[in-house]
């Protein structure tokens, strides 16, 4: 009887598997389809058995008001749920939450927790996150050698986001020693794989010759590349402006790529845009416009007045109407974060490819 009751109650737990399996993929084919309420009904049961993969789905729904009213509570219930049985996509999510403050309180030490358990599972997201993290001191503490290990774990996996970022530790020689060799070949596979921000530090590394070849053509190759990636990033207009004042002395048109920098910052900082009218003041020092450029530095330090403290050339330019070489203005690691939610389990069981 003993042996009979085993077979027994094995036989329920295997139809019970199946079944929970067979809800979640119901729930999954009636997503594809755009059938949300079906797919909310039969994730729903698959999630209430304890399927990971359906308390994803269930969460990913109520977080992004896909098919339901947004529920932040809601996602972080099931989320937590599937994390904690070790889903990676959970893990990086609830990560993903906590670190944008997305429906809840902006919290990078409960970020850094869920990105580091993603991240040891082998997802490349959350290894970029969690780099980030660490490089920008983001509410934990700084700490460049992990920022290094973690970008390159995720750039082995093809990540060109953190391909760039890891380029920049080798361009300042922070975690590691500095090689502009090969931060130059990471910024070149990112900027490959059609990363815009690398493409920008690239046209901005060659207009200036910071450690790379000055190579006038190459600048304005991947800057314009950069704005055909997005048009409204403002950095690569501003270094456009600068190359057709260096380069071809063509202030008209480096004034006018200028006016279309500008015009794209005015949701950035103050010290954001004081970057930019510097870089203008820099194109009237140029000219030869001595009133013009005093206005923009003065604008400079209107909108920071800490502007003058930087390594900015901004001793330089008060001193001289000739030509003044500044820092690129490479944007943050903040700016490469994947920040989206993963849109669906159809890759389920291989977390690299996504």
């Amino acid at each position: 009887m003993k042996k009979i009751g085993f077979i027994i109650c094995l036989s329920l737990f295997s139809f019970s598997v199946f079944s929970q399996s067979d809800n979640y993929q119901k729930g999954l084919d009636y997503a594809k389809k755009g059938d949300y309420t079906n797919a909310l009904k039969y994730y729903s049961k698959a999630a209430n058995k304890g399927d990971d993969k359906a308390q994803f789905e269930l969460g990913l729904m109520y977080q992004t008001g896909k098919g339901v009213t947004k529920n932040t509570p809601e996602a972080i219930k099931w989320w937590q749920q599937a994390a904690n049985q070790g889903n990676v996509f959970a893990q990086y999510s609830l990560g993903l939450m906590y670190d944008l403050g997305d429906g809840v309180n902006e919290n990078n030490v409960e970020a850094k927790k869920w990105y580091l358990k993603a991240a040891e599972q082998g997802n490349d997201n959350a290894q970029l996150n969690l780099g980030i993290l660490y490089a920008d001191g983001e509410g934990i503490p700084q700490d460049y050698n992990e920022a290094f290990k973690w970008f390159t774990k995720a750039s082995n996996q093809g990540n060109a986001n953190a391909l760039d970022c890891l380029a920049k530790l080798y361009l300042q020689g922070n975690g590691t020693e500095k090689d502009l060799d090969k931060a130059e070949q990471l910024f070149l596979s990112s900027a490959e794989k059609g990363n815009k921000n690398a493409m920008n530090t690239l046209g901005r590394q060659y207009l200036m010759g910071n450690g790379f070849a000055k190579d006038y053509q190459k600048a304005e190759m991947w800057l314009k590349k950069a704005i055909e990636k997005d048009a409204n990033i403002p950095y690569p207009y501003s270094n456009l402006a600068l190359l057709y004042a260096q380069r071809d002395k063509n202030y008209q048109e480096a004034l006018r790529y200028s006016d279309m920098a500008l015009a794209r910052m005015k949701n950035y900082s103050s010290k954001k845009q004081a970057e930019l009218y510097g870089e203008r003041g820099q194109i009237y020092i140029l000219k030869g416009d001595k009133y013009r450029a005093e206005e923009m530095l003065a604008k400079c330090l209107e909108l920071n007045p800490d502007y003058q403290k930087g390594d900015n050339g901004f001793s330089k330019m008060i001193e001289s109407v000739h030509r003044i070489e500044m820092n690129p203005p490479i944007m943050s690691n903040t700016d490469q974060k994947k920040r989206q939610y993963p849109q669906t389990f159809s890759h389920y069981g291989n977390p690299h490819n996504r």
